[in-house]
């Protein structure tokens, strides 16, 4: 097998266990998923003095952020665990993963996120889809503080 991935291969998953409360975490694949992003950016700052004439830059803290596009199936525990975790403001267990989260050597990224948007396109003459976007919560289960976003690699 080649060692890059393409979009196809990798996988989606979420949890309602949040990894912050939990040893073990259920993943339940985002197998209703299409195309994705996936950002990883720094917050920035211009500075903008008379010592030059070029803006400088300063940069902060990391922002992490996911985009899924889901295809809208009727009754998917998925997609009803997504939209539950919407329409409550209750945080939810996220991993982004090169393939299958039980295999050896697959790598990836988990964090606990609220889902902060639910957008709904109803085209005319195709597919419903749901654009979902993931954002690291600060605050999980019972107050605890959520861990930062991260990269693991499975049975490492």
């Amino acid at each position: 097998m080649p060692n890059e991935t393409i979009g196809l291969l990798a996988k989606t998953y979420v949890a309602a266990n949040l990894i912050s409360a939990s040893a073990n975490t259920d993943w339940v694949e985002i197998d209703i998923a299409s195309e994705g992003t996936g950002n990883d950016e720094r917050n920035e700052a211009v500075v903008k003095d008379r010592r030059s004439e070029f803006e400088k830059y300063i940069y902060g803290q990391r922002a992490v952020s996911d985009e899924f596009t889901l295809t809208y199936v009727k009754g998917s525990n998925v997609l009803d665990m997504i939209r539950d975790a919407f329409t409550n403001n209750t945080p939810i267990a996220f991993a982004t993963v090169t393939g299958n989260i039980n295999t050896n050597g697959e790598e990836g990224l988990m964090y606990d996120a609220y889902v902060s948007s639910m957008g709904r396109p109803e085209p005319f003459e195709d597919v419903w889809t749901i654009a979902c976007m993931f954002k690291p919560a600060p605050v999980a289960a019972e107050g605890n503080n959520s861990p930062d976003p991260t990269f693991f690699v499975v049975g490492a």
